[in-house]
């Protein structure tokens, strides 16, 4: 990431299409922040682009005033993340705006404090394949959300000492492909679960706090953050060994 220094964005976009349920939403420094969500990861229909076309109608602009893109970049759908991450990339190419790359569990737990009391740490989980899960703890700070522990790849079969030092006193919000005997192992350590629940919004409120610090990326640089190889990319390996 470029930690250049850089000013307040007046007009920001942020996708966020990790999950079944997609959204995206734009902000500006004069306007309230206008927001729609949309069933996301069909191969026939795409509602990203139409989405976006719409908020920029509604808020009468073009695209060329978007000064920044925040794509939640994942863990998450792999469909998802793909159509995320190229659409940031097509929209920095037509229109000059810089990329922001926010990560998925950032915009899940944003999302929990935007809508809960607690202010606890929280402990993101999302399934990878067979016993292992990409695990991130983070906490509210004054500065805003910030990581602690070894953000990753855990084998969840056994609690590790790294895995306990990550779920101790943490909400868990974990994705619906998480081991349901993971989750019973963890009740002793954690403080509640519930299910995450990303939103468009909640990604621009992180963009806002990584683009005050200068984390901007390159649209060549831009890519999903993946716990594993997509299938797809094993398949042609394999094929192609």
């Amino acid at each position: 990431m470029d930690s250049t220094d850089s000013n307040a964005c007046s007009v920001m976009l942020a996708i966020e299409t990790s999950q079944r349920t997609g959204s995206v939403a734009l902000m500006s420094s004069e306007e309230p922040a206008l927001e729609a969500s949309f069933p996301c990861g069909s191969r026939e229909h795409d509602s990203l682009l139409p989405s976006i076309d719409s908020l920029i109608s509604q808020s009468h602009r073009s695209p060329g005033e978007i000064q920044v893109v925040a794509a939640s970049i994942g863990p998450g759908s792999f469909t998802g993340l793909r159509i995320a991450t190229s659409t940031a990339k097509a929209l920095s190419l037509a229109t000059g705006c810089r990329i922001i790359a926010v990560p998925s569990a950032w915009v899940v737990a944003e999302q929990w404090y935007q809508r809960s009391a607690d202010e606890g740490p929280v402990l993101v989980a999302s399934a990878a394949k067979g016993k292992d899960c990409w695990l991130t703890r983070l906490e509210r700070t004054s500065s805003g959300l910030a990581e602690c522990g070894p953000t990753g790849l855990h084998r969840v079969d056994a609690l590790s000492d790294d895995v306990r030092s990550l779920c101790e006193g943490a909400m868990f919000l974990a994705d619906d492909f998480i081991p349901e005997s993971f989750i019973k192992s963890l009740k002793p350590l954690i403080r509640g679960v519930q299910v995450p629940a990303p939103t468009a919004l909640a990604c621009l409120l992180v963009g806002q706090q990584l683009a005050t610090t200068g984390q901007f990326v390159s649209g060549h640089a831009l890519s999903p953050l993946y716990p594993r190889e997509p299938e797809a990319v094993a398949l042609w390996r394999t094929r192609n060994a």
